[in-house]
């Protein structure tokens, strides 16, 4: 873990690989009602990518078909994390004891079972087995190791999670309830968090508010007094300012919320442009004038007036 904490530590994109066992047509991999276990694996999957979606530097490769419709090989799956060069790899699984309903039940993480196995894969499995227990809420079957080809093939820390039993007529109402598996692939993304130690990434604010300062927020209140609001530009988003934006929204036909944003910011960018001067079409017989120089000397300007007529202008000198 130090290690790959001090890669995050250096903004180096952590990958993490996910993978839904099976597919939808496996055969066996079913409930005794004829469910697919692919079907709860994906839903574990989906949410475990979504909430890590929400972190910064993360690269996530799921390596079985998203529509289900293909049971990729597991060769091809663990050489596809291998060139990814993943820093961890996670197999959603759900499990299964006899094929007819019964009353066993239970959560357990599996890691590889070899004196060289990657110790970085029991302690991942160690601090996501606890919330995966938790999040769906059935008894705890410990970890556990195994010669598992996903954990055998891959070249990166690896776990495989089994999240109940299929057959269990306990295990099946965790499995049949969907807030539970999204709960469960939560539960991974939360121990991967903590693991890695990601950070969320940083929402980009494009709206003022009350408590904001500084020139964007003078440009708005300068913009307001234009338009007849009566307020300091002191760079200080505060009550005064709130008002005058609702009171602007409102007038404006606008959701009146008390936020300057950018339909907001537009509008009122619109309301204090300099408005076009319109043309003017001159009456009919108007004369205009074009004085080309004012001289001093007398000279000079029937100098000028000597070179204009010759191009053909009509030239008057006069004395004032």
């Amino acid at each position: 873990m130090d290690n790959l904490q001090k890669k995050w530590g250096e903004k180096v994109m952590v990958k993490i690989v996910l993978d839904a066992g099976h597919g939808l047509s496996t055969p066996g991999k079913r409930t005794p009602s004829g469910e697919s276990e692919w079907s709860f694996n994906d839903k574990v999957v989906l949410a475990a990518i979504n909430k890590l979606r929400e972190y910064e530097n993360v690269d996530i490769l799921r390596v079985d078909d998203p529509t289900g419709k293909t049971d990729i090989s597991l060769n091809d799956r663990t050489n596809k994390a291998n060139a990814f060069n993943a820093d961890v790899y996670i197999a959603c699984h759900h499990n299964a004891n006899t094929g007819t309903w019964g009353p066993w039940t239970g959560i357990e993480i599996y890691t590889y079972d070899h004196p060289q196995a990657n110790p970085k894969s029991e302690e991942i499995a160690k601090v996501i087995h606890p919330l995966v227990v938790k999040a769906v809420g059935i008894q705890d079957r410990g970890l556990k190791k195994q010669n598992f080809h996903v954990l055998r093939e891959t070249s990166m820390p690896a776990i495989l999670i089994e999240g109940g039993f299929m057959d269990s007529y306990i295990d099946i109402n965790v499995m049949r309830d969907n807030s539970k598996l999204e709960a469960h692939g939560e539960a991974i993304a939360a121990g991967l968090v903590q693991y890695f130690g990601l950070k969320l990434k940083v929402a980009v604010k494009n709206y003022l508010s009350i408590g904001d300062t500084g020139k964007e927020v003078k440009q708005l209140q300068e913009n307001l007094i234009k338009v007849g609001f009566k307020l300091d530009a002191d760079s200080n988003f505060g009550p005064i300012t709130e008002n005058a934006v609702k009171a602007f929204k409102t007038s404006n036909g606008l959701l009146v919320d008390g936020l300057y944003g950018p339909a907001t910011k537009a509008k009122l960018e619109n309301a204090v442009k300099p408005k076009p001067i319109p043309k003017t079409t001159p009456p009919k017989g108007t004369l205009y004038t074009v004085q080309v120089g004012v001289f001093s000397d007398k000279e000079h300007a029937e100098r000028l007036a000597k070179e204009l007529k010759s191009i053909g202008y009509s030239v008057y000198i006069i004395e004032s």
